[in-house]
């Protein structure tokens, strides 16, 4: 009888059992904020490293052809006096069409020589055999905090093809700190004026009142302009290279490539107004301009106290799904990760290449 009576005793009850399970589910809930932040961590390192090979792979290119490739290659039936328009241009089946980005051309530094060689450069995108080779997905182009692939029913709304099902990159190279885009019905314009101004929506030392951070010769008010020469970044002319002679700036203070924006929102204000419908940031590595490219000087909201110009919802700006910032390549190599709250001064001249204020990325 006394042994069946300690018996009883040493059982678990109900609610012993409740007990554990609730300090379990606190302990559980206490370690899962530390591991995902863990993971996250390795992630953003991933990252980093990927546009560190990115650079390397532009150093090489540069190496092997004293330029660093042109930011957009596009046909002359697509570039007007105003602008270049490389997603029309890409998706023309017609030789002698081009719409191609920088990183087409770097595909042997960053081990896709087949698709290199497989490549047709008699036609562009869509011509040849060509579509489906830029379809493709090369792993090293997608941030893994965001996506190992194209997402059906995300991303494949920006494809070129709708039948894309990869081909999609997450990082993009820096045109400048100017205006970059227009908007028509591709909304994809890469600017590239023939009179040597490029159009502003932030003018360092202007719309964030500082004189150390003035550039000679840009003009502030309803039609701001720079000097195209001070505005244009590394990867901002269209059918055209640039030297290392060309970055006056200092490759350790000039931006080069960084992580871009994929957005998909409507927006009723603003310089782009006359679209209706959501804005998409277009996908594609091989296809130049607003798929591959971002600028440093588009600010958005458009109020002064809150205005920032990377994550800031709008495609023509870098960003990331990185917390408080996101990963940048810059001119000399190295990557640096760039917080939201960036004095934007300093931003918008890291992406121009010779505009000759004296900033670094630390400042």
């Amino acid at each position: 009888m006394s042994r069946h009576r300690i018996a009883l005793r040493s059982a678990f009850s109900v609610l012993d059992l409740l007990i554990i399970v609730f300090i379990l589910g606190v302990l559980l809930a206490l370690l899962l904020p530390a591991v995902q932040a863990a993971r996250e961590a390795a992630r953003r390192v991933a990252c980093n490293n990927q546009l560190k090979q990115l650079g390397l792979a532009l150093h090489n290119y540069a190496t092997a052809n004293h330029v660093f490739p042109p930011g957009v290659i596009c046909s002359d039936a697509n570039v007007k006096a105003e602008a270049a328009n490389p997603w029309a241009d890409a998706k023309l089946t017609t030789k002698g069409a081009h719409g191609t980005s920088w990183i087409l051309r770097i595909l042997p530094f960053i081990e896709e020589v087949n698709a290199f060689k497989a490549w047709d450069f008699e036609y562009g995108v869509s011509g040849g055999e060509n579509l489906s080779i830029a379809s493709t997905n090369i792993r090293g182009l997608y941030c893994p905090t965001r996506r190992v692939t194209v997402r059906p029913g995300v991303d494949t709304a920006m494809m070129l093809n709708p039948k894309w099902t990869g081909g999609g990159t997450d990082y993009g190279g820096c045109i400048g700190r100017y205006q970059g885009f227009l908007v028509d019905a591709d909304q994809s314009l890469v600017l590239a004026n023939k009179d040597d101004k490029l159009p502003l929506c932030f003018v360092p030392g202007v719309d964030v009142a500082d004189e150390a951070y003035k550039v000679a010769g840009d003009v502030s008010g309803a039609n701001a302009t720079c000097k195209a020469e001070k505005g244009w970044g590394i990867f901002g002319r269209v059918n055209t290279s640039t030297s290392f002679a060309e970055i006056r700036d200092g490759t350790s203070n000039t931006l080069m490539t960084g992580e871009l924006q994929r957005i998909i929102r409507k927006r009723a204000d603003g310089p782009f107004n006359t679209m209706s419908g959501p804005v998409l940031s277009h996908d594609g590595w091989a296809i130049g301009g607003s798929p591959t490219s971002f600028t440093t000087g588009y600010p958005y909201p458009a109020d002064a106290k809150t205005k920032r110009l990377m994550n800031n919802g709008y495609f023509p700006s870098p960003g990331s799904d990185h917390a408080h910032g996101a990963n940048f390549g810059l001119a000399d190599g190295s990557v640096r990760f760039i917080a939201t709250t960036v004095n934007p001064n300093i931003f918008a001249l890291l992406g121009s290449m010779a505009d000759k204020v004296a900033i670094g990325v630390d400042d």
